[in-house]
């Protein structure tokens, strides 16, 4: 019998829960595949960070203008579709949804290869940033359906290791393949593989829109409602916003690290892109598992550990982050530089974890969809951009061409502060708001 055959059809969200959460192994093989999805997503992204060396060479553009293709460009799409198409994926079928947007985001990747200016560039990464508004949000909803709120952490702990897993593959297929056919094709590359995940994820997932329908999924809030009900919950207010804070640093060492270590520590690019592989993937992955498994551990006894962790990661990626800025031996910054890409994102399992048990079952994509928009208008969109504004303004006006990332991302380093802050203030509310808003059953 298959899982939709078992689904109720009585309109019980917590039979349907029940039912979703004894499926066993399926469970995990629909981790697996969500895994894979956002590991092409994390490739898509990161295959940039490094490819923004010859783009700007070729184009002879400025640091603002690279930070506008890779956080502004790809950030505006991304803010404006994100809640939109969560709010569709709430009401109807999850896996329609996420099927299109990577077919969609991957075709926009391919087209990358295509750009013969600055506007074209832009363009083409408006639409990368448009298809992966649906990618997060549908994930994080199927998952929070599947799992029981004490595995969540781990489950949203492993589907955050696709971060530093296509970091790394994105990366190194960029230092392997460059030299020999181009930044061009390399985005080509990227895209026509990961359009075929599309059909896979449609044909994967279930339920289907009509017995989403039947346990009513069709009936979501409005989305001023929904986010009325959303802002309503303290912890989901300063989880968001904490979340965006940091954000606002981690994407500026994301998208500006290769740079840095390129111009700063002068490294050609092949070495420069095996350096941030294993940067990437050790850092990456230590910070997003462990701390994802860390929270289902200390929650259990007290569910502040979900506000209570990202706040001390907060202050250790800036502690880190100065070291491997400002120092000038290049292995202390490499060995500051992985602990700071740990450190930097270990929130993001944790925050998604209390998030889906703090908010209403049928709005938990909209939950995430919110979570991911703060982040992007104020993390992914400004972050590397005002990094760019800010390197462009200390060489005009103080001549440090080679030295300017040096100071500027050490400037930026500021939001994972701030951010931290209002973590601890979140910790404040999380428990009052799980016994007023959470369904699910966590240590109050």
């Amino acid at each position: 019998m298959t899982l939709q055959r078992q689904m109720p059809q009585d309109g019980d969200m917590g039979s349907l829960n029940q039912t979703i959460r004894d499926a066993g192994w399926y469970k995990w093989f629909m981790l697996s595949v969500l895994l894979l999805i956002a590991i092409f997503n994390s490739i898509d992204r990161s295959i940039i960070t490094i490819l923004q060396i010859p783009l700007q060479k070729e184009f002879d553009f400025s640091d603002t203008q690279v930070g506008a293709i890779t956080g502004l460009a790809f950030g505006i799409s991304y803010t404006a579709l994100t809640l939109p198409i969560a709010i569709v994926a709430d009401r109807t079928s999850r896996k329609v949804v996420l099927a299109v947007a990577v077919v969609f985001w991957s075709v926009m990747t391919a087209c990358c290869g295509l750009a013969s200016s600055f506007i074209s560039l832009f363009c083409f990464r408006l639409g990368v940033g448009g298809g992966e508004a649906a990618g997060i949000p549908a994930s994080h909803a199927l998952i929070a359906d599947y799992f029981p709120p004490h595995q969540r952490g781990t489950a949203l702990g492993l589907f955050g290791l696709a971060i530093p897993i296509g970091k790394v593959l994105g990366i190194g297929i960029v230092g392997g393949i460059i030299y020999y056919v181009g930044w061009r094709h390399v985005f080509v590359l990227v895209g026509i593989i990961g359009a075929l995940l599309g059909p896979l994820a449609f044909f994967t997932f279930g339920p289907s829109k009509k017995t989403a329908r039947k346990v009513g999924i069709e009936d979501g809030l409005k989305i001023g409602k929904s986010l009325l009900l959303l802002w309503q919950i303290r912890a989901f207010r300063y989880l968001a916003l904490a979340g965006a804070s940091k954000a606002f640093a981690m994407y500026t060492i994301l998208y500006w690290d290769a740079p840095f270590y390129s111009r700063v520590h002068h490294l050609p690019l092949a070495q420069t892109a095996g350096y941030m592989a294993v940067m990437g993937g050790v850092g990456g992955a230590a910070g997003i598992f462990l701390a994802g498994v860390a929270s289902d551990r200390l929650s259990r006894r007290d569910s502040r550990w979900y506000a209570w962790l990202p706040m001390i990661a907060g202050m250790a990626a800036v502690g880190a982050g100065l070291v491997q800025y400002l120092c000038s031996n290049l292995w202390l910054s490499l060995a500051a530089g992985t602990i700071t890409l740990c450190m930097i994102q270990a929130h993001l399992a944790p925050v998604v974890a209390a998030i889906q048990s703090l908010v209403p079952v049928k709005m938990r994509a909209t939950a995430s969809a919110v979570l991911s928009l703060l982040s992007s208008v104020l993390g992914l969109s400004l972050g590397p951009m005002l990094n760019g504004i800010i390197s462009d303004y200390l060489i005009s006006h103080y001549g440090l061409k080679s030295t300017s990332l040096q100071y500027s991302m050490s400037i930026i380093l500021v939001f994972a502060l701030i951010g931290s802050a209002l973590y601890y203030v979140a910790s404040r509310h999380i428990k009052q708001d799980l016994r007023n808003f959470g369904g699910d059953s966590l240590p109050r």
